[in-house]
């Protein structure tokens, strides 16, 4: 086999086929080419047949790739396991697990089977929901499983007064399991480990089939895959795995990153081999990595290096707020794009989900396309989706769509048979639901329930006629008892999936309260229309998209150039991580590293000196110092980027001399960021670079098909979504001309002319 096309480390670890063997491979240094090679190796130089291979990673879309780069190698290998760990153990389990007292037609029990069987339990055992919360209970059930192979040592060890009762919930539990012939996630895991515990024959028979055990993303084990592998690979000792221990960031789901760091300790006689070798990144960025990641006290020591290259140095922008943070984001990518560069080049990370908010609707009001990754679009989410249904209504009661969805939400014992004679009755008499409800001809007990909704809309429409916006809308959040209800809801996946929807919800609050404040036209009804326009937003598909996401979904992606957004203490690190304990903060760190190695040859850091939040106590702007992790970085490495004024004052506002875009002028106002009313005074002012004036009185935009259409400032034009508006300026020529237009009803915004749907106005 040829193997000349790799480096020497890459290449020493291929033909190194016997023994434990650690592949410490750092971001971007061809993990997956070594891994499929290696296998190809074994079985070319026929030291094993496919048959005697497991190779086990940890999605399936790895799992594919995996397969399929083998098989280009060596053509095809049927009889090779090459699949994800929960994959293989049910292979295992439909042969083996009658030795546990399982049948064969076992069924996989997803989450909310979990949550509805703990349910059961509960009431077995007269536990209250409220001291022994569902979802709490199966999240320590499932760590109890995952952290140790006798979960009941670890529940009876917890510091929880709770724990003889949970220890009963779980036996119970179990015990249910069983007799529905049923496995969690968890026992596929737990199951296994235990037929090779407990039935040593069976785990001879995987020892002499397996002889050769690869492993991906060996950072990412728990406990139970840990001492599976150990298990199977202890007796030919030819266990390999592949990882990065900078790049273990989800401990908070049962990862240990000890697992790689004790290898050696674990493997005694392990040969090492360190892929350093970086194939994506510059060398400037490849030292911001190196100097981040040298902070952590818990790692391999190893250091990334290239060979492509210094490259850019890094981007420091501190904003006023986090809308002046997005707007720098828009800005940076509109000029990058106008040079040559495409949207789908760039990539925004955040923190948190929260945070798309303002970013998604920056993006919509310049007009460019973007993708959320991993997620849905803020205002598509299902509990922004619900709170803006309550306030439709309160806005209009007749709109029986937005009323359908949020009747009984939360549960107020109005079912679908309800609903649906409520529906016969209102069409019947070609009346809106809501009056139907008040006046229509219904059971005693079903009017009673409709008649205590209705009235509760009543007050909440008189409740927004005489509160500022954003006071309504807490009001509006006590009143239906939203909030409490996402804090229960059994829909949710995880603790996690719950802490994050009720983040989006007062990221929604934010939304309101801005827009409220904003001066003129703050009402329910325009603050609805913002954000039907940026839901609505013209798709633009030329060049691709920007990508959108948490830094967690980014792991193993990579972009020519990378936003960090948020970059400030309590945000990133979260404020979790940041007052946690050091392992916390370590994996947080883990987390930015992974985030400064997306990017390939621009990385632009920022944070805010001030960012609205709302909690219980209602609007509140945060103040946070700049995140640690920028301190920890070089200052050589980086040019920090000054904004000389608020963003919203207009005029001149601007960045430094050493901001990389020379006298550039400025952001002006808010030009309708997200749900945040578009303010016509400001604008972004004359804007000039070393190339000249961007700023122009008139120009021509050249669209793809060569078509030529000329703008000048003050004409009016309309467009598809947007209306009628005026142009207050424009920059830049050709296929690169930007349209500043003050819409009559949509605000100022930043369009691209030569792809916008816009057409002249006559008169």
């Amino acid at each position: 086999m040829d193997l000349s096309h790799l480096n020497e480390p890459q290449r020493q670890a291929v033909l190194t086929t016997e023994g434990p063997l650690l592949i410490l491979a750092g971001a971007g240094s061809g993990k997956t080419r070594v891994l499929t090679h290696r296998i190809a190796y074994i079985i070319d130089e026929n030291k094993a047949s496919p048959y005697e291979i497991l190779a086990l990673t940890f999605t399936n879309k790895a799992a594919r790739e995996m397969r399929e780069r083998v098989e280009a190698l060596v053509g095809a290998a049927d009889n090779m396991w090459v699949t994800t760990f929960h994959s293989a153990c049910v292979r295992i389990l439909r042969v083996d697990g009658h030795h546990l007292g399982y049948e064969r037609s076992f069924v996989i029990y997803d989450d909310q089977d979990q949550v509805a069987l703990i349910q059961e339990c509960q009431k077995a055992l007269n536990l209250l929901d409220s001291d022994y919360p569902k979802r709490q209970m199966k999240n320590l059930i499932s760590d109890a499983k995952n952290n140790s192979t006798k979960p009941e040592d670890y529940i009876s060890s917890m510091a929880d007064y709770r724990a003889d009762k949970i220890y009963e919930l779980y036996k119970l539990y179990q015990r249910r399991l069983k007799e529905c012939n049923a496995m969690d996630f968890d026992d596929l895991l737990l199951n296994v480990l235990r037929l090779f515990t407990d039935f040593p024959d069976i785990l001879a028979k995987y020892r002499r089939r397996f002889r050769y055990v690869l492993v991906d993303e060996y950072q990412d084990t728990n406990h139970i895959q840990y001492s599976m592998l150990r298990a199977l690979a202890s007796k030919t000792g030819n266990l390999c795995v592949v990882g990065d221990d900078d790049q273990s960031i989800y401990g908070w789901r049962g990862a240990s990153v000890r697992n790689i760091l004790d290898f050696e300790k674990d493997f005694p006689g392990a040969h090492v081999f360190r892929l350093e070798q970086n194939y994506r990144s510059t060398g400037t960025i490849l030292d911001a990595a190196n100097a981040l990641i040298s902070h952590n006290i818990a790692r391999k020591e190893k250091t990334l290096w290239t060979d492509a290259g210094e490259g850019d140095k890094l981007a420091y922008y501190q904003a006023t707020d986090d809308r002046d943070e997005a707007a720098f984001v828009c800005d940076t990518i509109m000029r990058s794009v106008r040079s040559g560069d495409q949207h789908g080049d760039f990539a925004v990370l955040y923190r948190t989900n929260a945070q798309s908010r303002v970013l998604e609707g920056t993006l919509a009001s310049y007009g460019m396309p973007y993708k959320v990754y991993g997620g849905m679009k803020f205002y598509d989410r299902r509990e922004i989706k619900d709170v803006l249904a309550y306030l439709r209504v309160v806005e209009n009661p007749a709109d029986d769509v937005s009323l359908r969805r949020i009747i009984n939400v939360p549960r107020r014992g109005i079912g679908d048979a309800a609903i649906t004679e409520l529906e016969q009755k209102a069409r019947a008499q070609e009346i809106p639901l809501m009056i139907a409800a008040l006046e229509g001809d219904l059971p005693t007990k079903l009017k009673n329930k409709l008649e205590a909704f209705a009235n509760m809309i009543s007050d909440l429409i008189a409740y927004k006629d005489t509160l500022p916006l954003g006071e309504f809308a807490e009001k509006l959040l006590e009143e239906t008892g939203y909030l409490k209800h996402l804090q229960n809801d059994k829909s949710a996946k995880t603790e996690r999936e719950i802490v994050e929807r009720v983040e989006n919800v007062r990221e929604l609050m934010v939304a309101l309260h801005e827009y409220g404040d904003d001066g003129e036209e703050n009402t329910l009804s325009g603050f609805l229309e913002s954000v039907a326009l940026v839901s609505d937003v013209d798709s633009l598909e030329e060049g691709g998209s920007i990508t959108l996401m948490t830094l967690h979904s980014a792991k193993g992606l990579e972009f020519p150039s990378v936003f960090l957004v948020g970059m400030e203490e309590g945000v990133f690190p979260h404020a979790r991580s940041a007052f946690g304990t050091p392992d916390q903060l370590e994996e947080e760190r883990r987390l930015a590293y992974v985030g400064i190695t997306r990017a390939k040859r621009k990385l632009y850091l920022t944070s805010a000196r001030s960012r609205l939040s709302y909690s219980g106590s209602g609007l509140s702007y945060m103040h946070n110092a700049p995140s640690r992790f920028i301190k920890e970085l070089p200052e050589k490495l980086f040019e920090r980027y000054e904004h000389s004024v608020s963003a919203g004052s207009g005029g001149n506002a601007g960045f430094g001399s050493n901001a990389g875009f020379g006298s550039n002028a400025g952001f002006g106002s808010s030009t309708g960021f997200g749900a945040s009313k578009p303010s016509r005074a400001g604008g972004f002012g004359k804007r000039v670079d070393s190339e000249g004036s961007y700023s122009v009185s008139s120009g021509v935009a050249i669209r793809e098909n060569g078509e030529k259409r000329a703008f000048e400032r003050y004409q009016r034009v309309n467009h598809a979504k947007f209306g009628n508006g005026t142009i207050v300026d424009l920059e830049g020529a050709g296929s690169g001309l930007v349209l500043t237009v003050d819409f009559e009803i949509s605000g100022t915004k930043k369009i691209v002319a030569s792809l916008a749907p816009i057409t002249h106005v006559e008169g």
